[in-house]
């Protein structure tokens, strides 16, 4: 069954360019996974350093795979010096 995961954070506004950059290349890699499905990332209309990442996978199994991924590592440590709070990671199953 396809799941939806959120991840959300938030970033130092003087981090926020650097952190877009390091977004892109995390959805980026993401794209060559598999069960990767979409990804869209967004950004708060009130605070532009509130950023949210919505990824379609096709199981949960899946998107714990590439949380795990070494590649994912590697990048979400470029984030953590740029950012003001941990990220937090919301995973829904899709309904049909």
């Amino acid at each position: 069954m396809a799941v939806s995961v959120l991840i959300e954070r938030k970033f130092k506004p003087e981090g926020i360019q650097k952190a877009y950059e390091v977004i892109v290349k995390l959805r980026s890699l993401a794209t060559l996974e598999p069960g990767y499905i979409s990804g869209q990332t967004l950004v708060a209309v009130d605070d532009p350093n509130r950023v949210v990442v919505l990824g379609t996978w096709a199981s949960i199994q899946q998107w714990e795979n590439w949380r795990e991924n070494e590649l994912r590592r590697e990048q979400t440590k470029k984030l953590e010096p740029l950012s003001t709070s941990n990220e937090r990671v919301d995973v829904l199953m899709v309904l049909v």
